[in-house]
Formats: structure tokens, C-alpha cells, sequence
């Protein structure tokens, strides 16, 4: 069945995206917080999406990096760059190319497996107080699309 569109009131108080970046925003504050207290605070969260990445797959290229983390390559270099500087992180050539480079943990920063590892279940506990896991999905597959929907629409223009 086909839905009327929505007036310009319906619009209006449709606050979908802003309640999506005050989560996001809630979600930061809350890591935030949680690597101070561990001493960590000079890591941002978006160190923490390329920390968990090579957690999790290990060494990789700088381009799959990038692409694990949903950033394009400057930025991704950025934030490299800052994480090496902090003796987390190691770059190399790759072998097998000469403009290919390769990212790993040092020491140092597979130290910090542990530690993500804690707050990512304290955060996970947190935001899902209350919440049952049918209606956790059903919230999934909606955010997904959204997502999509957004991303369609922007490579449209």
C-alpha cells in the first residue's frame, strides 16, 4: 500500500537525522569519556575505527583501510600519520607496489586490544538498556536504509 507524502508540517517535525547526530554525538561523548578514564585521551574516536580495524583484520593497505572505516584516503592518511606519531601505529612500503602502503599495530597499540574491547561492551550495554534484540533489528535494518537512501540520493545529484 502506498503512503500519501508528508506535508510540509509532517516535515517539519520529522527530526530522524537530528536524533541520528545527537546519537552519534552521545555515542562519542560516552567513548570519550571512557578513554580518559583510561588514561587514553588523546585518541579521538575516529582513531579508535582504524585502531578496531587492525584489531580486528591486522596489517592492511592504506586504500582497504580507508574503505574499512568508510573515510576517503586523505583522511584516513591523517589519521595514520597522528596514531604513528602516537606509537600506536607503523607504515611500511608494499612489496608489490610502489605507491601502496601498508599500515600495522606496534606493540603499543595491540596493547589497547583489551581496553576497546571493555568499552565497546559497556557501550554496547548502554545504548541497549531497555531495548529487545527483535526491536534492535527491525532499528538495524531501518538505519540501513536510510543510509542507503541518503547515499542514492547524494550520488544522484
Amino acid at each position: 500500500m502506498e503512503r500519501d507524502a508528508p506535508s510540509r508540517a509532517d516535515w517539519s517535525r520529522d527530526d530522524t537525522v537530528s536524533r541520528i547526530s545527537r546519537t552519534r554525538a552521545a555515542a562519542n561523548a560516552f567513548l570519550q569519556a571512557r578513554l580518559a578514564r583510561l588514561g587514553l585521551g588523546g585518541l579521538a574516536t575516529s582513531h579508535g575505527e582504524i585502531l578496531t580495524a587492525l584489531l580486528a583484520r591486522g596489517e592492511m593497505q592504506m586504500g582497504q583501510l580507508a574503505g574499512c572505516i568508510g573515510r576517503d584516503p586523505s583522511t584516513a592518511t591523517a589519521l595514520v600519520k597522528k596514531l604513528a606519531a602516537l606509537g600506536y601505529l607503523q607504515t611500511r612500503p608494499a612489496p608489490h607496489s610502489r605507491r601502496a602502503v601498508l599500515v600495522s599495530l606496534t606493540p603499543q597499540g595491540r596493547a589497547l586490544e583489551e581496553a576497546f574491547s571493555s568499552i565497546s561492551q559497556q557501550l554496547q550495554e548502554s545504548y541497549r538498556a531497555g531495548i529487545d534484540e527483535g526491536e534492535l533489528a527491525v532499528f538495524r535494518r531501518v538505519l540501513s536504509q536510510i543510509e542507503e537512501n541518503l547515499r542514492r540520493a547524494t550520488e544522484e545529484e
